[in-house]
């Protein structure tokens, strides 16, 4: 996010951002599909029982060792391909360069995004972590973070519970197929509406509206439950859907504006370390989310109303989502001025 920043200006860093959604959205496309390919090896190829016996053993072994090669890939191509972006670690190349582009590069650094009141002066870690607008902005990912962890975590759980307790009873390949199939709807609106939105609103407002969105969906989601005990699978299949691409869309497009919120909080030489501190503030939402969310969710479909979709019941876990985005909608408006609301692009 710190190199996004660094390349990125008001006219493109909705689009650029995006980038981080549509990354996503191809993981639900092809991640379930790749996943249950590689899974449980030796079943689809025996002779492999023999061959490389640990797959026998372990049978998701092979897609987690693909994921690694995959993120492996990606570090050897980051560090062999990708330019340094910071003009103070390539001054030592200035000689090289024709003259002027040393210049516009360091005035093109400073002004992109001018230092304003209320900025922290110094990267002393005590002093960004009181600071309201990076302090503010950090909890405001780690809010988004905890919500859509709670969601991606009881979405599979309540799709495998019992119709008698409010679930859908499918398997995994079936969850699969739902994930997947709101892959190409995400790619087009985190390439098409996520940037479109912030030509008529200020980023911040953008997050704003994508999180109402989020608490919304999140909140009603239950309800698809209704469906379950229609004798039409196609019925079924398609609520769950519904319910998953709605939450991701708005959850998505929320991770693109609040990136850019944490970014505003600071000036770009401090880049590094508030995206330190914001990520491991929202690892640390992450850390505590599945064990809490689960643990409301297994409480709230036992007793006798488990199968109330809304209020006290088996729904209870997804409304306290939607409180926990609203949360986030409330902290946002307390950020300062200058923190997502100055870079919307006319046209």
């Amino acid at each position: 996010k710190a190199y996004l920043s660094d390349i990125l200006d008001y006219s493109n860093k909705a689009r650029g951002f995006s980038v981080f959604g549509l990354q996503a959205a191809l993981g639900r496309l092809l991640g379930p599909s790749l996943g249950g390919l590689l899974s449980q090896p030796v079943g689809k190829i025996p002779i492999l029982s023999q061959a490389v016996p640990t797959l026998k053993t372990y049978p998701y072994l092979l897609p987690c060792l693909v994921a690694a090669a995959l993120g492996l890939f990606g570090l050897v191509c980051t560090y062999s391909f990708l330019p340094e972006t910071d003009f103070r670690k390539k001054r030592k190349n200035v000689p090289e360069l024709i003259d002027g582009v040393a210049n516009e590069e360091t005035e093109l650094f400073r002004v992109r995004r001018p230092s304003r009141p209320g900025r922290p002066s110094s990267g002393h870690l005590g002093t960004l972590l009181l600071n309201k607008g990076v302090i503010g902005a950090s909890m405001t990912f780690s809010l988004l973070g905890l919500a859509h962890i709670g969601f991606e975590e009881l979405f599979p759980l309540w799709m495998l519970t019992d119709p008698a307790n409010g679930g859908f009873a499918f398997d995994e390949t079936m969850i699969g197929a739902v994930i997947a199939a709101t892959g190409p709807v995400q790619l087009l609106t985190q390439w098409l509406v996520v940037p479109w939105v912030v030509t008529k609103v200020s980023y911040r407002t953008g997050f704003q509206l994508a999180m109402l969105f989020f608490a919304v969906a999140v909140s009603l989601a239950p309800l698809a439950s209704l469906v379950n005990q229609s004798p039409n699978t196609k019925h079924q299949v398609a609520a769950a859907i519904a319910v998953y691409m709605a939450v991701n869309v708005a959850a998505e497009a929320a991770y693109t504006y609040v990136f850019v919120l944490v970014n505003d909080s600071v000036d770009p030489q401090l880049l590094g370390r508030v995206n330190g501190i914001s990520q491991t503030l929202v690892a640390t939402m992450r850390m505590i989310g599945p064990p809490m969310w689960g643990s409301l969710f297994a409480i709230s479909c036992g007793g006798s109303t488990q199968a109330v979709p809304l209020g006290v019941g088996f729904g209870l876990p997804f409304q306290l989502i939607g409180g926990t985005c609203l949360l986030a909608v409330l902290l946002t408006a307390a950020l300062p001025k200058y923190i997502g609301t100055d870079d919307l692009i006319a046209g």
